[in-house]
């Protein structure tokens, strides 16, 4: 059999899904391997079946093991314990506030884990340093809503149990002779040297190019995202590739011996890697350019299909939960695009050997290759990505170069040095002006709903498929096919009415989706982790995963921080037509009214006051205000707006933070409320002052629906109303159990999710 290691690699993988609970991938993908290995099942070549049985099963058996040594740790990582960890300090990440940290190896309370933790503080330190400190464990949180950070999977990812809050350290202990310490001193000497070389601004930006690290200007930053060169900016297979094969060269050519020119230029990739921090696509990419290095010295022919074989296999090996890893997944499918995709545009479309022709088929191919999975996890598209990497990326091998040369010869001359780093600066001049032309072009990001998980496994299908033989003809119809679904799905669902409510913590946030129509009511606000906050960390994801660019109508209830203060840090990211608020504030002083207000100044944004008559029309959906009347009361809850919202025959109250005798006032002047209510966004998070008997029972809702946060200081929901609601509701979700809560309405029929499956 040719090339075992693939299938070996395919075999451990189908293992590590299996084990995860992925069913859908790991069936999507032993089809494919029975596909291609079709003629050898015909020719009843059985013999080879076993072996990667056997691979499948241990790679299976590995992750159940892994889980249980997580498990095993992750007990003492209760919320609000406090801990003695004790461990190395392998990663630094040091921003203007709190720096954060990871450990690994730790000591819990005394035991050795071989796991990892985040440490957040205030305390500058190295890395490498060997550190106790006690503090209290933060929640780790999973998915809790659409577009959301699943913190407990990248956490497994890395293998990283838990996250600890600390002020201070108070407990070094130091270790002269560690040699990851003394690489963090030589990477703090080389960062010091380059603010020599060059301004701040552009020192700072060659710091994250060829050194790793993190801190950078967020303004350029996101001109570099906006431009398709996000990747440019963290240490990756393209700087690896562009350093080992370039040394490589280099010192082939001053000693005439590729042997051992391959052996110096190997030492200083794998240097490099670790003084860059080992991140997954580094990994890989130093272990492919040391397999083609090794060539050069046991003269056997490189072969590409194998080095990344071996590179994926060896990498799973040591960590199975890499493969969920979006590093891992986007490092290996561009280098797999570029293996076989870009081959098959060169036969059939673009035959050029070089030029400008061969290096748009290379950009082609890599984009075909992964924007199924930029579109998932990151729920847009540069729309100039391409023309950005092809101005951009002929210059990044002689600005790296340059770069690390001129580094080293400043220790010689700094004269030299500053003279050789003049090319760098030209490149990084030339660079950032391209960034900042595109960041300034027209809709230059296109934010797409995130792809559904059996439209990707769908698409790679294609994809393999057309790798394994299958005719461009047909695979571009089977594309076409598969797109044109997408797109009869997407417009059939313009029908249907989704309405979420938003687990965002102890506040409130709904979003409503119908007719390509946007409305949001509230954005909550309560800030609960360290460096977290609502507006950017929940809702500008969650519009992002739903491929919306625009709201369209924002409801206020009223001003207080939990459900204002999340659409005030969302104003200048994503444009807001209308702003509605309640008829009380129109001329009252109000502050987080007047912060959201002048927010909005540079956006051409309607703002409307509603009183209780009021409504707001959109096609046969309409939204009416049963309060607050027109004068201001001084008990901020009791100025909430309390909104009706009417489809067909589906019927939602949102009472806001209105309380009992709003209820009493509403029930007394609302003709509306003279029929039962579908679902009831029960008014102040389920506290005792809301929810009277006499009220559920005129309502008698379907669903209730709490908005609460988790061990909030207020005992919200109070037990006594829990226990009303369920006795007049046929069911009682909370966001504090449930996370985010989605109601879908079509044709009459509601159906009901929630985030987490009970």
């Amino acid at each position: 059999m040719k090339r075992p290691l693939v299938l070996m690699t395919l075999s451990g993988i189908v293992g590590i899904l299996l084990g995860m609970g992925h069913y859908d991938v790991s069936i999507a993908l032993v089809m494919l391997l029975v596909y291609r290995y079709r003629n050898l099942i015909k020719q009843n070549q059985y013999k080879h079946v076993f072996p990667f049985l056997g691979i499948c099963l241990y790679s299976f058996l590995r992750v159940l093991i892994y889980n249980q040594s997580y498990e095993a740790t992750l007990q003492y990582y209760v919320e609000g314990a406090h801990l003695e960890i004790e461990g190395r300090i392998k990663e630094a990440r040091v921003s203007e506030q709190y720096n954060t940290y990871i450990l690994m190896p730790i000591k819990v309370n005394g035991k050795t884990r071989q796991k990892g933790v985040r440490l957040i503080t205030e305390t500058v330190l190295d890395c490498g340093e060997w550190i106790v400190v006690k503090g209290e464990v933060l929640e780790t949180r999973g998915k809790r809503n659409e577009g959301g950070f699943d913190a407990l999977s990248y956490n497994k990812s890395r293998g990283i149990v838990g996250t600890v809050f600390t002020k201070e350290v108070d407990t070094l202990k130091k270790q002269k002779n560690n040699w990851k310490l003394k690489i963090d001193h030589l990477r703090k000497s080389h960062e010091k040297r380059l603010h020599l070389l060059l301004p701040q601004g552009e020192a700072e930006l060659l710091s994250t190019l060829i050194l790793g690290s993190k801190r950078m200007d967020e303004h350029v930053r996101e001109n570099f995202e906006k431009a398709g060169l996000i990747h440019i900016l963290s240490i990756s297979g393209l700087h690896v590739s562009i350093i080992g094969y370039g040394l490589f060269k280099a010192l082939n050519k001053g000693i005439n011996n590729q042997g051992v020119s391959a052996v110096i230029a190997m030492i200083f990739l794998i240097y490099y890697c670790i003084y860059t921090g080992m991140q997954v696509s580094t990994v890989r990419a130093t272990i492919m350019i040391g397999l083609y290095l090794i060539q050069f010295m046991v003269n056997r022919r490189y072969d590409k299909t194998t080095a990344v074989s071996f590179a994926a296999f060896g990498m799973l090996l040591l960590h199975p939960y890499q493969l969920i890893h979006v590093g891992f997944q986007l490092s290996f499918g561009a280098v797999l695009s570029i293996f076989y995709i870009e081959p098959l545009l060169k036969t059939n479309w673009m035959p050029i050997e070089k030029g400008p022709i061969a290096g748009i088929r290379l950009l082609i191919a890599v984009q075909i290759g992964i924007w199924p999975l930029l579109a998932y996890y990151f729920y847009s598209l540069p729309v100039y990505g391409f023309l950005g990497n092809l101005l951009v990326l002929p210059v990044v091998g002689i600005l790296i170069l340059f770069s690390i040369l001129s580094l080293f010869v400043s220790y010689i001359s700094m004269g030299i040095g500053t003279f050789i780093m003049g090319v760098s600066y030209w490149s990084m001049s030339y660079m950032q002006q391209i960034t900042c032309l595109i960041g300034e072009l027209p809709y230059n990001t296109l934010y797409i709903q995130a792809p559904n998980i059996y439209f990707i496994i769908a698409y790679y299908i294609v994809i393999a498929l057309w790798i394994m033989g299958l005719p461009c003809k047909k695979t571009g119809v089977c594309l076409a096919t598969l797109m044109l679904l997408s797109v009869s799905l997407y417009l059939l669902d313009l029908e249907t009415m989704y309405m979420h409510f938003l687990d965002v913590g102890q506040g409130d946030s709904i979003v409503i989706n119908y007719q390509n129509r946007t409305i949001m009511i509230d954005g909550g606000g309560d800030i609960k982790k360290k460096g977290d906050n609502v507006g950017m960390e929940v809702l500008l994801p969650f519009l992002r995963h739903q491929g919306i660019d625009r709201i369209d109508t924002v409801f206020i209830t009223h001003s207080d921080f939990d459900h204002i203060y999340g659409i005030i840090e969302i104003a200048n990211h994503i444009p807001i037509s209308e702003v509605i608020l309640p008829f009380v504030y129109k001329e009252k002083d109000d502050p987080l009214i007047n912060q959201l207000l002048s927010g909005l100044d540079d956006q051409l944004t309607q703002i409307h006051y509603f009183k209780a008559g009021d409504q707001l029309s959109y096609k046969n959906m309409n939204i009416s205000c049963l309060w607050p009347e027109s004068i201001y009361m001084r008990d901020n809850n009791r100025n909430s707006l309390v909104l009706y919202v009417e489809l067909k025959d589906l019927d939602v109250l949102l009472l806001g933070d209105a309380g009992i005798l709003e209820e009493g006032a509403i029930m007394k002047g609302s003709s509306l409320l003279n029929r039962d209510v579908e679902v009831l966004k029960v008014g102040h998070h389920g506290s005792a002052t809301s929810s009277s008997e006499i009220f559920l029972e005129k309502v008698s809702p379907t669903l209730s629906v709490i908005s609460v946060g988790e061990k909030n200081t207020y005992g919200h929901p109070n037990d006594e109303v829990v226990k009303n609601l369920e006795r007049f509701s046929k069911h009682v979700l909370m966001t504090k159990d449930q996370g985010a809560i989605r109601l879908r309405y079509r044709k009459g029929k509601a159906t009901v999710q929630s985030m987490i499956k009970e």
